[in-house]
């Protein structure tokens, strides 16, 4: 059962989107299609450890 929530936040700055997870930085991206992708890997290993990411994307 997955019942720990971990919000991922994608914001775009200055053309750079910043991803944090739980509020600590992750990474830095200069496209939305690799952010994506960055945050499909942190979902899967997520989801492996028994917790959900919540995905929050800012523009």
């Amino acid at each position: 059962m997955i019942n720990v929530q971990c919000p991922i936040e994608a914001r775009l700055h200055h053309g750079i989107w910043r991803i944090t997870l739980d509020g600590l930085f992750y990474g830095d991206y200069r496209s939305k299609s690799n952010a994506a992708e960055a945050i499909h890997q942190i979902v899967g290993n997520l989801l492996a450890q028994g917790r959900k990411g919540v995905i929050t994307w800012k523009e």
